[in-house]
């Protein structure tokens, strides 16, 4: 039977008078303990202790902050792995704050001395992270550098903390304090510039994507070679809005990065067909190559994932239907359609001209019928053995795709390419 409504008041009243007394409590206690002589700034235990202060900002207790600082407790001490400052921070304190700022807290130290700490970052940076507009703003009139880096590399500076946050007033308040557009701490394999960090989110903020263009952010910068292109990365999330607004401000359609893929190879990946005309309509490459390590032309993508629209899209945009496998990995388009058994598209294929006996990429490639014996598409190995008008190597295929079917259980595929190739040889 649920609680009535004076039941549930009188625990919350209690509880409330319970938590007064403890705090009158610890007050009294640490007053005692400051008249009998305690050092406030005594060294805590090196296994992860704390500073009094610290301990006092972590309760959440105003007075017993204050009663420190009055007593002397130094604001900077750092003979605790975190400052004063940070942990107040973290709190979202605004009080505990505006108390350490008036104390001479350093508004720029680094939250923990570890560097390799998930936590070294600057109280800026940290309230950048949570979205704390008032404790921001609080920093940055005491003086916070806006751009000062973090200590590790991949948390960067308050503009790409904020941009990572999503929280676009944050972006704002920093870019109007001199933030950094295209700060990048430090070139590793996880930098990213603050436009980066706003378009490596599942959903773009175009709030902050336009207000980082707006203030400078260079829209072909990548930071690091194993980072996307910003319009590749738009096009992943199938952002039609977020790849206008990039390609608006000059961002290079077909640029790649260590990869090699494009954004158009990147948005077939999304079938959205109405980002596909942006990109092709903005000049995109339709016949960029695949990359060497599982890469897929555009259209190698879109058979693959047995998009029609698309790939008919694509052909009537002069896709090259018979475009080379990916060294490592890599299909053809026809190949790619086969395995996956879309047989519209095979059809559509063929009738675009593809190639029956294209060769399979060098490293895990397949042959056409290769592929569809392997995964057991009889009608597509029937197609294919019809469409098929190279008699002088007929057998040998026959006999390969027939051992791949049959090591996959697939027995009467197996058996209809032993009985095609013995048909053809003794027709020979």
């Amino acid at each position: 039977m649920p609680c009535s409504d004076k039941f549930y008041f009188d625990v919350t009243q209690t509880a409330k008078k319970e938590l007064a007394k403890t705090s009158i409590l610890q007050t009294t206690i640490l007053q005692t303990l400051l008249n009998a002589g305690a050092d406030v700034n005594a060294p805590p235990s090196p296994q992860g202790g704390i500073s009094a202060l610290v301990a006092a900002i972590k309760s959440g207790e105003l007075e017993l902050v204050r009663s420190l600082l009055q007593r002397g407790a130094k604001a900077n001490c750092r003979n605790s792995e975190q400052t004063a400052l940070g942990e107040a921070v973290n709190r979202r304190s605004t009080e505990l704050v505006a108390l350490l700022i008036e104390a001479g807290a350093d508004v720029d130290a680094y939250y923990s001395k570890d560097e390799s700490s998930l936590e070294s970052r600057t109280p800026l940076q940290a309230a950048a992270l949570s979205g704390s507009i008032q404790i921001a703003t609080m920093l940055l009139n005491a003086g916070a550098i806006v751009n000062k880096p973090s200590a590790r590399s991949f948390i960067g500076t308050a503009l790409q903390c904020a941009a990572g946050g999503n929280c676009a007033e944050m972006v704002l308040l920093l870019l109007a304090n001199g933030a950094d557009p295209n700060a990048c701490a430090t070139l590793c394999e996880h930098s990213s510039t603050a436009l980066g960090y706003a378009l490596s989110r599942c959903s773009i903020n175009i709030d902050i994507l336009s207000a980082l263009i707006n203030a400078g952010a260079d829209v072909n910068n990548i930071a690091h070679p194993r980072s996307a292109h910003p319009v590749r990365q738009a096009a992943s999330k199938g952002n039609v809005e977020a790849v206008q607004l990039l390609l608006e401000a000059g961002a290079c359609i077909n640029s790649t990065s260590e990869d090699k893929r494009t954004a158009l190879q990147a948005a077939t990946g999304t079938r959205n067909i109405d980002l596909i005309k942006t990109l092709i309509g903005a000049g995109a490459d339709v016949n960029a190559p695949a990359g060497p390590e599982r890469g897929r032309t555009a259209l190698q993508q879109a058979v693959e994932h047995g998009d029609i629209e698309i790939s008919r899209f694509l052909l009537a945009h002069d896709a090259d239907v018979n475009a080379p496998a990916g060294h490592s990995h890599g299909i053809t388009a026809l190949q790619g359609a086969m395995m996956n058994g879309h047989l519209k598209i095979v059809l559509m294929l063929l009738q675009a001209g593809a190639q029956v006996n294209a060769p399979p990429a060098s490293t895990e490639g397949r042959m056409a019928l290769d592929a569809a014996a392997e995964h057991g598409r009889l009608d597509i190995v029937l197609l294919l053995l019809k469409n098929d008008d190279d008699a002088e190597a007929i057998e040998l295929r026959c006999k390969r795709a027939a051992k791949l079917a049959a090591l996959n259980g697939h027995l009467v595929i197996a058996r209809i390419l032993r009985e095609h190739r013995t048909s053809r040889g003794s027709t020979a």
